[in-house]
């Protein structure tokens, strides 16, 4: 993958890339992901960092991607090549680093992927009145067999933040392998105000497969969707 150059700075952590079987049902279950970062190169609060993510086959031309997401940028006038990738995490701070998944059934693609390239899209900029949000109290548990983790989050900005969030990376070796998103309410017409707190609750399985979550790292944000 190619590094974006500023405005957003882009760093991939991890790709699954399973074998394309050719059997459309099959390769509806394989999953193409990548796990990565988005950094704010600008002294601008973002209301959300994102880049266009392009395949490209063997012989280099463009691969058509038929999904959701692909529909969804037509429906905008948006008629690039590729799908849309978003930080995991809305209203990205000056300088602030977050985490990004993104993943595609290979039965979406034209053929099997060779490389895919990272491409900036516009920029979208908070109005003045937008959410700060943190991590306090945060609490790393085992209950009943579980990786429990709880944190309060608290809203230190000047404009509202709707339906937050707690979102956490577990990594090894420094590098992102896992994206986690609690809600801290089902309501998402609630909104933080400013200077108000509120827990958030994450429950992790950590067993068979999972196993690894039990000593793996934590990093946390706090997500914010507009109120608009």
């Amino acid at each position: 993958m190619d590094d974006v150059a500023q405005p957003i700075e882009v760093e991939v952590h991890r790709v699954e890339h399973p074998e394309r079987t050719g059997d459309p049902a099959e390769d509806t279950w394989r999953q193409y992901q990548v796990w990565g970062t988005l950094t704010n190169r600008t002294d601008r609060v973002l209301e959300t960092a994102s880049v266009s993510i392009v395949f490209h086959g063997e012989d280099g031309q463009v691969l058509g991607v038929d999904s959701i997401g692909a529909a969804v940028r037509a429906d905008a006038g948006d008629h690039g090549p590729g799908e849309t990738v978003l930080a995991s995490v809305h209203f990205v701070g000056p300088g602030e680093r977050v985490p990004f998944h993104f993943l595609r059934n290979l039965a979406a693609f034209d053929a099997p992927i060779a490389s895919t390239s990272l491409h900036p899209r516009d920029l979208v900029f908070a109005a003045p009145e937008a959410p700060r949000c943190r991590v306090t109290d945060l609490r790393d548990e085992r209950v009943d067999g579980m990786r429990v983790v709880t944190a309060t989050l608290r809203n230190e900005g000047t404009g509202g933040c709707r339906a937050p969030g707690l979102v956490g990376e577990r990594d090894e070796a420094g590098r992102l392998r896992f994206v986690e998103t609690a809600d801290a309410t089902d309501d998402l017409a609630y909104v933080l105000a400013p200077g108000e707190s509120v827990r958030a609750r994450a429950t992790l399985v950590a067993d068979g497969d999972a196993a690894w979550r039990w000593s793996a790292g934590l990093r946390t944000w706090v997500d914010c969707r507009p109120t608009g």
